[in-house]
């Protein structure tokens, strides 16, 4: 009997130093969550992984076609999750203790909640914003990236298991950022796969709106935590096109397909 692992993490990398670091740190950090992993390699660049497959035998590696967009290559692998919730992460960031453990705690204990985050931090304590309280392609265009907003709500939560977490907050917030999003399994039978068309994270907002549209609340939560390890591919990671920024205005005020 085939059981179903509590996640299915989905992994983007550029190479393979900054993928062993986090790999290590998902496997160091777990707990009792039981993963499966699948990550999205350039084509061509198979043999320089073989390193990493030998020490993480259970990882699946996908190789990409030269023309796959973001967005087609993490649907390639979602086709694949078996996971109650899908990992939707970059490398450049490593797990802190319980960050998996209290991320399923809270999504298994708020059923409203389609999509999470947790807290991302740089080594020396400051944090990336990753809440966003409106989603709004015009400041967008204009500033050429996205700024922290103010936060909209926080929304105390209380496991009801015997010996769970504190109560503590979450964030609410109308789109997250696509450095780590954690997402229930219900959400993309409703409201389908990511846009293929973006070309930049930015296919993560698109989709934080369809699943406001469809009744889902979007958390971040202080107290599951992850740290860059490389700042330049944070930035590289936080810019967007022209093209996908006019792409979002169109779906969210046109409502072009």
């Amino acid at each position: 009997m085939e059981v179903t692992p509590d996640l299915t993490v989905v992994v983007e990398t550029d190479g393979p130093s900054r993928l062993f670091e986090f790999l290590r740190s998902l496997h160091d950090t777990a707990g009792t969550a039981a993963f499966e992993t699948i990550v999205l390699i350039s084509a061509g660049n198979t043999p320089v992984f073989d390193r990493i497959a030998k020490v993480f035998p259970e990882v699946l590696f996908y190789e990409l076609s030269g023309r796959a967009s973001r967005g087609q290559a993490a649907n390639h692998a979602l086709r694949l999750a078996k996971g109650r919730y899908v990992v939707l992460c970059a490398d450049f960031l490593t797990l802190q203790p319980q960050c998996l453990e209290n991320l399923l705690d809270f999504m298994d204990h708020t059923p409203e909640a389609g999509i999470a985050a947790p807290q991302i931090a740089y080594p020396d304590g400051q944090t990336v914003p990753i809440a966003q309280a409106a989603l709004s392609p015009i400041p967008m265009l204009l500033n050429g990236f996205v700024k922290a907003l103010p936060i909209v709500a926080q929304t105390f939560y209380h496991p009801k298991q015997p010996g769970g977490l504190r109560p503590t907050f979450a964030t609410e917030a109308t789109w997250l950022t696509a450095h780590f999003l954690v997402v229930r399994s219900e959400v993309f039978e409703e409201i389908g796969l990511l846009d293929e068309k973006f070309a930049t994270p930015l296919e993560s907002a698109d989709f934080c709106r369809r699943a406001k549209q469809n009744g889902w609340h979007l958390y971040s939560l202080p107290t599951a935590r992850a740290l860059v390890t490389n700042r330049a591919c944070l930035d590289r990671y936080s810019k967007y096109t022209i093209s996908d920024l006019l792409r979002l205005a169109a779906k969210k005020w046109l409502h072009r397909p």
